[in-house]
C-alpha cells in the first residue's frame, strides 16, 4: 500500500480558527475536499485544553480536531497563545497538494504564513503480511 502524510504549519492563522469548533470543521472539510478525499463528517471531533497561567490551569488553551476520511484521517492542533496550528493529513492516495495550499491560504488570509513537508510512504505486501499475522496473533485467546 502506498501513501502520503501532508504536514502543515499555520503562522498566524486567524484567531477563529484556533479555539472555535464550527470553524476547525469547517476547515478541515475544505481542506480534506481540496485534497481530493472523502470525509465522514460524523467523525469529527474536538477537544479543549486548559493552559497553566500563573500556576493555575485556565481555559482558553488548545484545540485538538479530528475526521476520519475514506482514505485515512485528519487532525489539527492549535495553540492559540502563540498563534500557531499543525495540521496533519495521511491518505492512502496521493493529495493533491496545490490545491490545498490555495485552499489554506484562501481560508486563512495573507497574515498566515505556510510551510509544509509531504511525505511519502509504502508499505510492501511482506509487511502488511506482517502486520495481518501479528493482529491474528494479539487478538487471539
Amino acid at each position: 500500500m502506498d501513501g502520503q502524510t501532508l504536514l502543515l504549519n499555520l503562522y498566524h492563522p486567524p484567531r477563529i480558527l484556533l479555539k472555535v469548533g464550527p470553524t476547525l470543521k469547517l476547515f478541515l472539510k475544505r481542506v480534506v475536499e481540496a485534497a481530493g478525499m472523502t470525509p465522514l463528517e460524523h467523525t469529527f471531533t474536538v477537544e479543549h485544553f486548559p493552559v497553566l497561567r500563573g500556576g493555575v490551569w485556565k481555559g482558553g488553551g488548545g484545540v485538538s480536531a479530528s475526521m476520519i476520511l475514506i482514505e485515512s484521517h485528519i487532525f489539527i492542533h492549535t495553540w492559540p497563545e502563540l498563534l500557531y496550528a499543525r495540521v496533519e493529513l495521511s491518505s492512502c492516495k496521493p493529495i493533491n497538494l496545490d490545491s490545498v495550499l490555495m485552499t489554506v491560504k484562501a481560508f486563512c488570509g495573507e497574515k498566515c504564513k505556510v510551510s509544509y513537508k509531504l511525505v511519502g510512504w509504502v508499505e510492501s505486501e511482506e509487511e502488511m503480511q506482517y502486520f495481518v499475522n501479528a493482529r491474528r496473533t494479539n487478538c487471539e485467546h
